[in-house]
């Protein structure tokens, strides 16, 4: 999010408004990166694409996936096996997030505070 560009946010709204006039379906989906780690932090991954999405962007795309999968609870996340592995983790396992705490003002303005720029989820 650091470049002011693009840490901007739409209405989720929006993407039913789209659908009606483009005629496929659209999805609202956060995109920011971040940080993945285990619980006791041995083991991290820098540089994560980390996506925040609903059941309606299992329902889209190609392949079989129709509903969201039945591993993903309510406030779960998924990730991928390149990740998982290098975590050292598997189905169950917590891990812990970091990103950006979204700002009013981007975080390259020279006014912008510098602390609780990030949270964690885990």
């Amino acid at each position: 999010m650091g470049n002011g560009q693009r840490d901007r946010f739409f209405r989720t709204e929006l993407a039913e408004e789209l659908t009606g006039d483009v005629g496929v379906p659209v999805v609202p989906i956060v995109q920011i990166q971040g940080l993945v780690a285990n619980p006791d932090g041995t083991r991290r991954a820098n540089a994560v694409q980390v996506l925040g999405v609903d059941e309606r962007f299992f329902r889209i795309g190609p392949g079989t996936m129709t509903s969201v999968p039945a591993v993903v609870a309510q406030d779960g996340i998924l990730l991928n096996r390149a990740l998982a592995a290098r975590l050292a983790v598997a189905q169950g396992d917590a891990v812990v997030i970091r990103i950006d705490r979204p700002q009013w003002l981007s975080g390259d303005m020279p006014l912008s505070p510098d602390s609780d720029r990030t949270i964690a989820a885990g």
